[in-house]
């Protein structure tokens, strides 16, 4: 169930929103689909009083839909997509992909076998997860005293309803949501982290694999060098110890991603191609919202200086709107919890 829900529904949503050319495009605007469509429902579902139980299998009711559509429309893609170039892979190549796959692997071992985190902040989102089980309510309930709350008690928690998805995909899963939350969801994060890691870096060095594969072993180095100086203040360190965290998500899926795509914009010269990233974009900034309090700030900022650096660059001007619509809910977000 949780394969179903992380990787193939993500995938089949993707495919039918977006037409990208790469297939990990295409996944990461589904998973982004599909965490804009939990977050709508969170809030209606909290604000209603609804529950939890009910809203999980609309929530998997929608996706499955969607991913049905989008493998009936576009399955075939999966098969016609290049997964990269194909040229011959030369020795030093493929010592340097063994080393950063064993680092990735050893990385989720470790942060899944052992590693702990005793945080008030960490705690408190487990807590609403599993009160959010228990009390079969959309973070409705005090995670001390279980007592029932008003609505939008604590606004940048209940806007940010990361936790909650831990507690729906152990409905459907039949597990507990800590399980969810601290063991399972690593399997996909810190993997998901690292892929759009080497991407941003195929950016830069374009299809010099030994190069980019070399950065992006140095860049895990200098990752783990940055984690150990900087214990409990980076993202760094967030994702080696608690990458299952909104804040940790935030900084190490959602931003890279947000970069990602306004790089791909940049090398993207068809305006209808363009048009499939700027949706992916738009998901990514609403699934900001969803993700973590942080972001309601983090991503209007880089949004407005990578849209002003690419604007400047491309003279796309036209564009404009794009980059205020993607503004749009991480800044609604932010109004609301300040004021």
């Amino acid at each position: 169930m949780l394969i179903l829900c992380l990787l193939i529904l993500p995938l089949g949503m993707g495919l039918a929103l977006c037409r990208a050319r790469k297939l990990t495009l295409v996944y990461f605007g589904g998973l982004m689909a599909s965490w804009t469509v939990f977050e709508l429902l969170a809030m209606i579902f909290h604000t209603m009083l609804w529950s939890l139980r009910v809203m999980a299998g609309i929530w998997m009711g929608i996706c499955v839909v969607v991913a049905m559509a989008g493998y009936l429309r576009g399955g075939q893609q999966i098969f016609q997509t290049r997964w990269g170039e194909h040229k011959p892979w030369n020795t030093v190549q493929k010592i340097l992909l063994v080393l950063v796959g064993a680092f990735v692997v050893l990385q989720t071992v470790n942060t899944v076998f052992g590693t702990y985190y005793g945080n008030w902040d960490d705690e408190t989102y487990c807590a609403v997860a599993v009160t959010s089980w228990y009390t079969d309510t959309v973070y409705r309930c005090s995670t001390t005293a279980g007592t029932l709350l008003a609505p939008f008690h604590n606004v940048k928690y209940v806007l940010a309803s990361w936790p909650v998805y831990s507690a729906a995909l152990a409905i459907l899963g039949g597990l507990h949501p800590a399980v969810v939350y601290r063991t399972l969801l690593p399997l996909l994060e810190i993997p998901a982290f690292w892929w759009i890691g080497g991407a941003i870096l195929t950016m830069f060095f374009r299809k010099d694999r030994t190069r980019t594969l070399m950065s992006l072993l140095l860049f895990q180095l200098l990752f783990l060098v940055a984690a150990e100086k900087m214990t409990g203040t980076g993202i760094e360190w967030w994702m080696v110890v608690n990458c299952w965290t909104g804040k940790s998500v935030g900084g190490g899926m959602v931003v890279p991603l947000i970069l990602w795509m306004m790089m791909e914009l940049y090398d993207t010269p068809g305006a209808a191609q363009r048009l499939t990233l700027w949706k992916i974009l738009f998901l990514a900034s609403c699934a900001a919202c969803f993700v973590s309090a942080s972001l309601f700030f983090v991503v209007p900022v880089q949004l407005a200086l990578w849209g002003a650096v690419y604007l400047l660059f491309t003279r796309r001007y036209r564009e404009t709107a794009g980059i205020c619509l993607c503004l749009l809910p991480p800044s609604i977000c932010a109004v609301l919890t300040l004021f």
